[in-house]
């Protein structure tokens, strides 16, 4: 990833997190679908290398994407700690 993308992506995880904050529950959400799709396949990996089980991997995965939508606010550190737990 270049940098001119990881400052846009900065800039857009920016602007998803001022959704979530001032209580915009549609971008909030179409913020949390962009997230999904930029990550799940980085939880699936790591989850995957730790279980051993791509199957299992899946399943974690999107109880850690159940919980980050919980915890919208905090979706970095709900998925990271989710994802090792």
């Amino acid at each position: 990833m270049d940098q001119a993308t990881n400052i846009e992506e900065q800039e857009r995880i920016s602007q998803i997190v001022g959704f979530i904050s001032t209580g915009d529950r549609k971008s909030a959400a179409a913020g949390y679908a962009f997230f999904v799709k930029r990550y799940d396949h980085k939880v699936i990996d790591f989850v995957s290398r730790m279980t051993g089980n791509f199957d299992d991997a899946e399943d974690l995965a999107q109880n850690t994407f159940i919980n980050a939508h919980k915890n919208l606010g905090n979706f970095a550190f709900c998925t990271v700690r989710n994802s090792t737990n």
